[in-house]
């Protein structure tokens, strides 16, 4: 159920976000958005849109599916509730399917599919 006073929108959600998806929300207080994904070019930016329900430290990684870490974007990073907008270019990393994994401090980790396509 939403946040009484706040609209919907103004986390991020998006129309089809599924029930498990809220809840992790409303349990941890963040969300992302990676785009454009599939990333074609590997010197392309990478957009990273969070929506932060309530201060918290947040760390943001790039990892394979074997759980290798590629890249670190940052690390306990405190931020204050409100929507975060931040670029990364990904180049060294290879074409492939990797995992954007967000945690906080209090356990919480959310991991985000993104697809590299370089031609």
């Amino acid at each position: 159920s939403p946040i009484p006073g706040c609209p919907r929108f103004a986390f991020g959600f998006q129309a089809d976000s599924s029930p498990a998806e809220e809840v992790f929300v409303e349990k941890h207080g963040f969300d992302a958005l990676v785009f454009p994904n599939p990333l074609q070019s590997n010197d392309a930016m990478l957009n990273l849109e969070f929506s932060i329900l309530k201060k918290q430290k947040l760390s943001a990684q790039i990892i394979d599916l074997e759980g290798r870490v590629l890249k670190v974007l940052f690390k306990d990073r405190e931020l204050n509730a409100g929507v975060l907008k931040e670029q990364t270019r990904v180049q060294g990393l290879p074409r492939g399917v990797f995992l954007l994994e967000i945690k906080n401090e209090a356990g919480g980790v959310l991991a985000r599919k993104l697809v590299l396509e370089w031609f």
